[in-house]
């Protein structure tokens, strides 16, 4: 199977992700280390968007 291709919404690096990528998986970016996540797939190429914050609910 070929690589997954898909590009940074921050940076607009290039990256090769495995071919057992999921939607909704967390990655990080190899040039600016954000946190992804994978929105959407098609054929060989993934949608990514930023990781929303992860916010403490305080036992609320």
């Amino acid at each position: 199977m070929k690589n997954i291709l898909a590009v940074c919404p921050v940076c607009d690096a290039t990256t090769k992700l495995v071919p057992s990528t999921q939607v909704a998986e967390v990655i990080s970016c190899a040039d600016c280390k954000s946190r992804l996540v994978i929105d959407n797939l098609n054929d060989n190429k993934a949608v990514l968007k930023e990781a929303p914050e992860v916010e403490e609910d305080w036992g609320e």
